[in-house]
């Protein structure tokens, strides 16, 4: 009965009335599990104190192993805590946009400094290894040709044409394709909304050497019948009109490719 009555209350509170109430009741359970943990950690800790004391050298090694892992995994859970608390408030950001008190409280990303090694620009919370391994891995800065360049930002009709179709002249030039077990009834445009949804391990697939039926695709075209290179690589996307002169052109670019020159000349 108590329950019901608490219940039919809380239906005729407004929203600012809702979230004291859920205040009020989030304080009132911290504070009993605040005093009740108090207590628990007494003689946890106290038990915990006698029991290490018994330990060999091994024992205590993987002991202190086992609690650097329980704290790093604690402090994980810590920073994806907000997204599960009780969304006990508006928030404002830059306009007013409230929030129903139903799945979590809206957390804003502070700014972080760059990384001191690889001047990466990092998330609150990333890891400190998770660019460039505290400096261990060093990517090559490749200067990007004119020629690309001038495609991407020119405001000729070549670069435009480029810009429109850059999917398709990257599929001609890619090196290989994507392996995946595609879930093709998600993936389609006929009905629906496209989800792509993959099953098991996404890999590069690579073709073999040799190509099949005399029509080499991906990495076989920087090496085989290469007299032939523009007429093979506009076969592989007949239907979508690309240019000849922007393909020549590019073929022209990837020529200082370290890649295709390797592809090439081994």
């Amino acid at each position: 009965m108590q329950t019901n009555r608490t219940r039919n209350k809380y239906a005729q509170f407004s929203l600012e009335q809702r979230n004291d109430y859920i205040q009020k009741v989030m304080d009132s359970k911290k504070r009993r599990a605040s005093k009740r943990n108090n207590e628990e950690n007494n003689v946890h800790v106290e038990n915990k104190r006698a029991r290490y004391s018994t330990f060999t050298n091994e024992e205590k090694l993987q002991y202190i192993q086992n609690v650097k892992e329980s704290r790093r995994r604690k402090k994980r859970q810590r920073r994806t805590n907000w997204l599960l608390k009780a969304q006990i408030a508006t928030y404002d950001s830059q306009g007013q946009t409230q929030y129903d008190p139903v799945c979590s409280e809206l957390h804003e990303l502070h700014n972080m400094h760059s990384c001191i090694h690889c001047a990466a620009k990092k998330f609150e919370y990333e890891p400190p290894t998770f660019c460039c391994h505290n400096g261990q891995i060093k990517l090559v800065s490749n200067d990007v040709p004119h020629e690309l360049y001038s495609l991407f930002i020119s405001q000729t009709e070549e670069a435009k044409e480029f810009r429109k179709h850059i999917r398709a002249y990257n599929s001609i030039f890619s090196f290989t394709s994507l392996g995946v077990n595609l879930d093709k009834d998600l993936a389609s445009t006929r009905r629906g909304i496209y989800t792509f949804r993959a099953q098991g391990q996404i890999y590069h697939n690579f073709p073999a050497l040799i190509p099949k039926d005399n029509e080499p695709c991906y990495f076989q075209l920087y090496f085989y019948d290469t007299d032939n290179e523009l007429q093979n690589r506009m076969r592989i996307l007949e239907d979508a009109n690309l240019s000849e002169a922007t393909v020549s052109k590019l073929m022209e670019i990837f020529k200082g490719n370290p890649y295709a020159q390797f592809l090439r000349w081994h």
